[in-house]
């Protein structure tokens, strides 16, 4: 993959792989979400808005959020254009 050499940190034949994990820097002001409202997304999103300027939800309907940097833009997901504006 052009010239790039992968460590493999798992070799064949060992029992375990215990990966670590080194925290990226973001140097991004906005996010966005899709599916805010679900369990996932609902406990993802104050974690990106304690870390995030501008935090965009995608979602179908509008939600009752209260963090002052979430823009809501509600949108049909089957509408391809108006998911593209959004990002």
């Amino acid at each position: 993959m052009g010239g790039q050499k992968f460590n493999m940190p798992w070799q064949p034949g060992q029992k375990s792989f215990r990966p670590t994990f080194t925290p990226m820097q973001v140097n991004h002001d906005t996010v966005a979400i899709a599916g805010a409202s679900g369990l996932i997304g609902s406990a993802l999103l104050p974690l990106l808005c304690s870390r995030y300027k501008a935090v965009r939800v995608i979602t179908r309907r509008p939600l009752s959020i209260d963090f002052p940097q979430v823009t809501q833009h509600v949108v049909s997901f089957a509408d391809v254009g108006g998911l593209a504006q959004v990002l």
